[in-house]
């Protein structure tokens, strides 16, 4: 059996359960695609234009694009780049320390 959603995606719905999230039983329309492809380009452009610390750091948490592992992916970033940010202040201060050390 068949259901369409108020976006007009096709379900499939086996013995009577609705399955959403199984990316199988998910049929998109030619509309859906290129607006999906869309999205994908948008993210790519950012990439590229603002370079990826601007991207993913202040332009856009792109909550447009569904999909799970590519947020997972950008909030790993993120964080990588916090740490990364936080050890070079951290390697600063301690040389800095070291100096003012020699010099006393």
């Amino acid at each position: 059996m068949k259901e369409i959603d108020k976006e007009g995606v096709e379900w499939l719905v086996e013995m009577d359960v609705l399955q959403p999230n199984m990316e199988t039983t998910r049929t998109m329309t030619e509309d859906q695609l290129r607006d999906e492809l869309d999205n994908w380009e948008r993210v790519r452009y950012r990439m590229e234009e603002e370079g990826m610390e601007y991207c993913f750091r202040h332009y856009s948490s792109f909550p447009e694009v569904k999909d799970e592992e590519f947020h997972l992916k950008r909030e790993k970033l993120v964080a990588l780049m916090n740490e990364i940010e936080q050890y070079v202040e951290d390697k600063i201060t301690e040389v800095e320390d070291k100096i003012i050390a020699l010099e006393e």
